[in-house]
């Protein structure tokens, strides 16, 4: 893999999350459903239910910029 195609990637992973974040949330919207249709008012949201979550702290005007930057180093 060649510098420029890593680059591409780790802006691919930014838009759309690769791994175990992603499957974090497939999973987290799968338990989600169960308690969904089991417990019609429990108050929960789609976070309760994913293990791997962290916290976000880059705003979008951050996330931008860095893919902006990412791109730009590709020309």
């Amino acid at each position: 893999m060649t510098y420029e195609e890593f680059v591409y990637w780790q802006a691919f992973n930014i838009l759309e999350p690769i791994g175990i974040y992603r499957e974090d949330l497939l999973f987290g919207n799968i338990a989600k459903t169960f308690a969904d249709v089991n417990v019609s008012d429990h108050g929960l949201g789609l976070e309760n239910f994913m293990m791997f979550r962290q916290p976000v702290e880059r705003t979008v005007e951050d996330v931008c910029d860095d893919i902006k930057t990412r791109m730009a180093r590709l020309v």
